[in-house]
């Protein structure tokens, strides 16, 4: 969703933006396979209370709060603007619904069931893609020439979408938990499974663009 949104507003510039936050698939293999194999942690918190004591961990876990309350506050957001302008009653009845949604799926077991329903999920959202894709690729208007609407300039908001993208890639797994708990959770956790998380992503990011891309056409479909 993201990905045919900045399609839209940004081309193929605000895609690759969102596609490279995705490297962190590669800097999160690494720090776990660092962490587990070399300094032998159970977690992120093991490894700073090693090395900090309790103040170390203390303020890891704040910052991780202060991510995740930021973020589900943006996924929010974004959902209440698919379904109309910021501030109307559709909006404000799409933010209620999916907080009463979400909240019910957590206390049903949070991380664990999304963990039973994440290749479900995955499945669902693969075929009405394939559909999707296949139909903007048979529309009348649809011109791969379009896609590539935006020429570069450095000072747009994709570019440098772009650019704060790789930066961040650096340092953001370290404060995702779902990435760090999935890469300790498991025994044999290590770099190549990230990477081929990262190779599963990029191809669909790109099928999702164009689709945010086509949209944009006036009277796509007809």
């Amino acid at each position: 969703m993201n990905a045919a949104i900045l399609g839209y507003f940004y081309g193929l510039w605000g895609t690759l933006a969102y596609a490279a936050y995705y490297g962190s698939f590669l800097t999160g293999g690494l720090i776990v396979d660092k962490l587990r194999f070399t300094h032998g942690a159970r977690s992120v918190q093991d490894f700073l209370r090693s090395r900090f004591g309790k103040t170390g961990t203390t303020c890891y876990n704040f910052v991780i709060g202060v991510r995740l309350v930021s973020e589900v506050f943006a996924n929010l957001l974004v959902i209440g603007i698919l379904f109309g302008a910021a501030g109307s009653e559709p909006y404000v009845i799409a933010i209620l619904a999916f907080s009463l949604v979400t909240l019910f799926y957590s206390a049903l077991g949070g991380l664990h069931a999304s963990l039973r329903t994440d290749v479900f999920q995955m499945l669902v959202f693969l075929v009405v893609l394939a559909v999707l894709v296949v139909v903007t690729l048979g529309a009348d208007t649809f011109s791969f020439s379009t896609l590539l609407f935006k020429a570069f300039n450095a000072t747009d908001p994709g570019p440098v979408l772009l650019a704060v993208a790789l930066l961040q890639v650096i340092s953001y797994p370290m404060h995702d938990p779902v990435m760090m708990d999935r890469g300790f959770c498991r025994p044999k956790t290590n770099p190549p499974q990230f990477f081929a998380c990262l190779l599963v992503k990029h191809p669909v990011h790109c099928a999702v663009w164009q689709l945010g891309r086509f949209c944009r056409q006036p009277n796509p479909g007809r």
